[in-house]
């Protein structure tokens, strides 16, 4: 098997894995594109108001223990972290299917320039974190989304 071939499935295991997880989350909607439009995944869930809150997710996937923190291409981050709809870092470690989350808000960026690759601090994903997570998916608690209009 070429190393190409091998990379590609090891992507989409993770992918895959990262679908599975955010469909036992009850979306309403989850959203793949074939074509590269920043984030690997839009979701879409119901908050407290009857509105639907979509989120962008970004899926990585990594064969090599998680610990703290995982690493990620400065410029894409610098994207993905000023966006307006809030991002959610997946990463799957597809040997043992252990998920691993971050929401991808803009750090300093003076602590940053120069380099090409940032640290994002990651979290295990435990059934505590399940439910923080869709909790900030839905509205229900702290990142209230800013309303826009009258």
């Amino acid at each position: 098997m070429s190393t190409k071939t091998r990379h590609h499935l090891i992507e989409r295991r993770a992918e895959l894995i990262i679908e599975l997880f955010l469909q036992d989350l009850a979306p309403t909607y989850l959203a793949r594109s074939d074509h590269d439009f920043g984030y690997d995944l839009l979701v879409g869930f119901s908050n407290p108001d009857g509105g639907v809150n979509t989120s962008a997710v970004v899926a990585k996937a990594t064969e090599q223990v998680v610990k703290d923190s995982f690493p990620f291409p400065k410029i894409r981050y610098d994207e993905l972290s000023h966006s307006n709809i809030p991002v959610l870092l997946l990463v799957a470690n597809v040997k043992t299917n252990q998920l691993y989350y971050a929401w991808l808000t803009s750090l300093q960026t003076k602590e940053r320039e120069g380099v090409q690759t940032v640290s994002i601090p990651v979290n295990e994903v435990d059934e505590q974190a399940k439910k923080s997570i869709l909790q900030q998916l839905s509205g229900v608690t702290g990142r209230r989304r800013t309303r826009v209009g009258p």
